[in-house]
């Protein structure tokens, strides 16, 4: 069905800039992100190393079975080479990530949709439970960008901390071929799967 797109202007200042974008269908909000947006200086760069590129590029990691593939609904349409951790078994992960279809048909995928894509599956590269008996979802996502990232293979290194009343977090920090460029955070809900 068709939606809206609302966009509004929440803090307009001479260093920051806050903006909301909702996307409504009927006058009902279904989804909202909310940006802020920095003041660009090139002369205000504090002095620092350059950081490093990752040690190994997608073209070193594993894929994943395609098995995997079949039980779980995060790696549907993405192209997944796992360089740390094992995607079937609980524990932190290193894994570049790239959409293999466009997210918008017609559109290539920009690098900030990549990037957005692979925080959104932090949680699912690093899980500490079984996929096949547990169900989780991403409450929310956060994410900091430090600078803009670039081209299409984007590296999450993640973990997952289960806490008490069902409920948990996941960190990842976010780097593409060149280097780190952010790091994105999720809250959980976890819940027993439904035995059919």
């Amino acid at each position: 069905r068709p939606l809206a797109l609302a966009l509004s202007v929440l803090r307009d200042g001479q260093r920051a800039r806050t903006v909301e974008a909702s996307l409504l269908h009927e006058g009902t909000t279904l989804a909202r992100c909310t940006a802020l947006f920095l003041r660009a200086d090139p002369g205000s760069v504090p002095p620092s190393e350059a950081p490093a590129a990752p040690a190994a590029g997608p073209e070193a990691g594993r894929p994943i079975p395609e098995h995997v593939r079949a039980w779980s609904p995060f790696f549907t349409g993405v192209d997944t080479r796992v360089i740390e951790g094992e995607l079937q078994q609980p524990g932190p992960a290193a894994v570049w990530l790239s959409l293999r279809r466009p997210l918008v048909a017609g559109e290539e995928n920009s690098p900030l949709v990549q990037a957005v894509s692979a925080a959104d599956l932090a949680s699912g590269i690093s899980a500490v439970v079984d996929l096949r008996a547990w169900s989780f979802i991403n409450a929310d996502l956060t994410m900091t960008l430090w600078r803009r990232p670039e081209g299409s293979w984007i590296l999450v290194r993640a973990e997952t901390n289960p806490g008490d009343l069902g409920r948990g977090s996941a960190l990842g920090a976010l780097s593409d071929l060149w280097g780190p460029f952010g790091s994105c955070a999720l809250n959980l809900i976890f819940e027993r799967a439904a035995r059919g």
